[in-house]
């Protein structure tokens, strides 16, 4: 035996665990989790690696996080097995990571696993050559052999005999594994099949995939399980304004069975992980802040197109769950909730018909359809559990919820109360950067959209503790703990994540400290992760990160949206020569947009929503200008809006709206002043009350700039560097906010 857990010096003692490992050491909750089994676990490191090729063994590779229900059922059935761990520590090196502390070791060894096996899932397990290259891989194992599946305990035996008795064979896997893996996890690109596709050529494409998969008995795009299609759905939302008649089926009847379904915490607000059927009704109950932040955001988007108020209801009570039960003391957001709590799957959430009669009403206990006998049956076993999953209506079967109607919100609320006695599932306290900036996006446009102030000043106070916590010397870092920044440095998609974030703050409030942090940012991501041999973005920094054995670049959306696309969607917002390189990676990557716009829906929406944004040109008139020391001069500059589009006045009298405003920069020695900006014109504009007249510029404006150059100037030439921050806006919808630019040289002589 090379390596031996500790027992624990009062193992005599009942209260104290038996065992102790190097994990006890770590931050992580999940894997804090681990750090009594037997297993002698090493973390992720330098020097678990290297001892694995001292000692030329093979490398256990367990990936999970800590609200995953299925790791809990395999560390209590093998991780605590000491049979098992005499296995493990006899003949590997067993490494433990949390996906959410590394993503990067979870997305190549999961890329192996589903290229493996046709499927990936937590707990994840992987078996590696003592240089970390995949031979064998899966999800979850039971401790012995049944229905197939084979057992963990003789999963390690016959691999460690393998690796004595045959080791080329295995090693020649795992070659072949390793070289696939490097093709697989680097997206490359795809020569397009026709023409040069355009926006509304994948719209379609998205719209025909889409309309193809649809459930049209229980909505969503697939069938059991069901997790939220978060990517498609925001998609459609942004497609509503043109494309309303065919995709509103889509989204609005997959938005009421999620809502009205049992993977809706009706008590508490927010949403379960996925469901593990086809009606949306037995979820799996870990709480996810990624599926609160994209959900709250999609609920609300849709809630004013559709003409639904309770979808918006939805949307407030999902933020309020997150500031309520997630904000960490630094004021940003925790990562998650388990699933199990004293032990078992969804105890915290179920409930009891008595006391649900008794705290609600009959009524509530109708619409909710809570039954004497239980309503729903547990998933790994089968057997019929005595409490209920509250949803609305029935959902099951071939009966389908109804709309989403008025929630009895006083009910609720006492349910809440009386559920806050309960002894809560664990919380996942790590604050990933990412995920943040999800949220406070989401928080920003709910907040705008419900008009709750409250909810934007969440954003803001979890936006600033990331800046002031998560940056340190100019870095991003991934995450943050206990307070503690993390030594790991920002991925792509924290980079992107937060950027964009920080953009939808900076659209709602106005304020340009949000934009200029998302410029840095941007500016960061573009030097660290571009790709320059074929565009795109890998998802770790060639200097800031661990080199594993392959490096990543994804454009396909998963449960998160891709961090390629969300860096898209953060050029296009900023425009300018942030947009000429959205659209340099476009031009290379349209092949594989146009084979698959639904399963891309991420960068798909980049385009419909920022990627059409009209091309304002501004000039002046001089371009060139003469002027003697003393004199005075004026520099007319002319702004031109497209057909079709408008921009708003200097102070605009819709709420939400950017105000038009120039300016000037320049070291000429001379007075300018005041700037006259032209009288606005009546804009129609359907985005205020019905029959609202506003006021806004169209075609050609002009704006005045008197110049009274000083006396004692000096001869020479300068530049008038001349900008208009401004907001393009339809009848129907406006643009983010974009400066335009020109320059005007003057000649002092």
């Amino acid at each position: 035996m090379h390596l031996q857990v500790q027992q624990s010096v009062n193992s005599s003692d009942s209260q104290s665990p038996r065992f102790e490992n190097r994990l006890i050491h770590e931050k992580s909750p999940y894997l804090r989790q681990h750090a009594h089994n037997p297993v002698d676990w090493w973390p992720w490191c330098e020097e678990a690696l290297t001892l694995a090729q001292k000692l030329d063994v093979p490398i256990f590779l367990s990936i999970g996080y800590a609200a995953c229900h299925w790791c809990h059922v395999m560390e209590h059935e093998s991780f605590e097995n000491e049979q098992v761990a005499e296995l493990l520590n006899t003949h590997y090196i067993a490494i433990k990571v949390d996906r959410e502390e590394r993503p990067d070791i979870d997305e190549v060894y999961m890329t192996a696993v589903q290229r493996m096996t046709g499927h990936g899932g937590w707990p994840m397990s992987v078996f590696l050559t003592p240089d970390a290259k995949p031979f064998y891989g899966g999800t979850y194992f039971p401790l012995n052999s049944r229905g197939g599946r084979i057992g963990f305990i003789s999963l390690i035996t016959q691999l460690s005999a393998a690796w004595t008795e045959r080791r080329p064979e295995v090693e020649a896997v795992a070659t072949a594994a390793t070289e696939e893996l490097a093709m697989s996890a680097r997206q490359r690109p795809l020569a397009i099949t026709g023409e040069h596709p355009d926006t509304e050529s994948l719209i379609h494409s998205a719209i025909k995939d889409l309309t193809e998969r649809f459930d049209p008995d229980f909505g969503g795009f697939s069938g059991a399980p069901k997790f939220p299609p978060h990517h498609s759905l925001r998609l459609l939302t942004t497609m509503l304004p043109t494309h309303s008649e065919t995709i509103t089926p889509l989204l609005e009847d997959t938005l009421d069975q999620i809502a009205c379904g049992g993977i809706h915490d009706h008590v508490g607000g927010g949403f379960h992980r996925y469901a593990t059927d086809r009606h949306w009704f037995t979820p799996h109950f870990e709480k996810m802040l990624y599926d609160h932040a994209m959900l709250a955001r999609i609920f609300a988007l849709a809630a004013g197109p559709l003409g639904r108020e309770s979808f918006l209801t939805v949307a407030t009570r999902t933020c309020d769950y997150v500031i309520r039960d997630l904000t960490d003391p630094i004021g940003a957001f925790r990562s998650a909730y388990d699933a199990d709590a004293n032990g078992k799957e969804g105890s915290y959430t179920v409930w009891d018909h008595t006391d649900v009669t008794r705290i609600a009403g009959d009524a509530f206990v109708t619409k909710y359809n809570a039954k004497p006998a239980g309503n729903w049956r547990d998933e790994a076993t089968g057997h019929p559990e005595t409490t209920n999953i509250l949803h609305i209506g029935s959902g099951i079967g071939d009966v389908r919820y109804p709309a989403t109607s008025d929630l009895m919100l006083p009910e609720l609320t006492t349910l809440l109360h009386e559920r806050n006695q309960r002894t809560p599932p664990l919380c996942d306290h790590k604050v990933l950067v990412s995920w943040n900036g999800l949220m406070i996006g989401a928080l920003a446009k709910v907040g705008q959209i419900s008009q709750r102030q409250d909810l934007l000043d969440a954003a803001i106070t979890a936006a600033k503790a990331i800046l002031d916590h998560a940056v340190i010397d100019g870095t991003l870092r991934h995450s943050i703990t206990e307070s503690t920044p993390s030594a790991t440095a920002g991925f792509l998609d924290d980079h992107a994540f937060f950027a964009d974030g920080l953009l939808d703050l900076h659209d709602v409030t106005g304020d340009s400290m949000w934009r200029d942090a998302a410029v840095l940012l941007t500016d960061q991501m573009i030097a660290q992760f571009t790709d320059t041999a074929e565009d795109g973005f890998f998802f770790t920094s060639d200097t800031l990160h661990e080199r594993l054995i392959v490096r990543t670049k994804d454009i396909f959306d998963g449960a998160l949206p891709s961090a390629n696309n969300v860096a898209i969607r953060v050029l296009h917002r900023l425009g300018g020569h942030y947009k000429a390189v959205a659209d340099t990676h476009f031009a290379t990557y349209a092949g594989v947009l146009e084979r698959a716009p639904s399963g891309t829906a991420t960068w798909v929406d980049a385009l419909v929503a920022y990627g059409a944004a009209p091309t304002l040109t501004l000039t002046a008139e001089p371009e060139h200008l003469t002027i003697s020391p003393g004199a005075s001069a004026e520099v007319r500059l002319q702004l031109t809006v497209p057909t079709g589009w408008h921009i708003p006045p200097r102070r605009p009298e819709t709420a939400g709206k950017m105000a038009t405003i120039c300016s000037l920069e320049t070291l000429l020695p001379a007075e300018f002043g005041p700037i006259v900006y032209p009288m606005p014109v009546p804009i129609t504009d359907d985005m205020s009350a019905a029959d609202d007249n506003t006021l806004g510029y169209t075609g050609t404006i002009t704006f005045v700039v008197p110049v009274q150059v000083n006396e004692d100037s000096r001869s020479g030439d300068f530049t008038l560097m001349a900008s208009v921050r401004t907001q393009p806006c339809t009848e129907t919808e406006c643009q983010p906010p974009i400066i335009i630019r020109t320059e005007i040289t003057i000649r002092i002589s």
